[in-house]
């Protein structure tokens, strides 16, 4: 409380696995992510559901596309300020 707002291009830390989060915009949807697994994780398990094997498989699929994803939009930003000029 009492915090003035943070710039939308800061780099800060995820408080949950305390990753680098380049932008206020991947801190949201870094964050999301871990309140998704989160709130997957407390609902129970439905016996007899063949599919929860294949949902894990695709949900970790997701995440490490998501990853690369990520490296290429950070490195895509380092490149623009390497070319701008601008370090801060």
């Amino acid at each position: 409380m009492g915090e003035s707002p943070k710039p939308t291009n800061m780099v800060s830390f995820c408080p949950l696995c305390n990753e680098q989060v380049s932008s206020l915009r991947e801190y949201a949807r870094h964050v999301g992510r871990h309140q998704k697994d989160l709130a997957l994780f407390a609902l129970p398990k439905i016996q007899g559901d063949n599919n929860s094997e294949n949902m894990e498989v695709e949900h970790a699929t997701q995440r490490r596309e998501n990853a690369v994803d990520r490296d290429d939009e950070s490195s895509d930003d380092v490149s623009k300020e390497l070319n701008s000029g601008r370090h801060d």
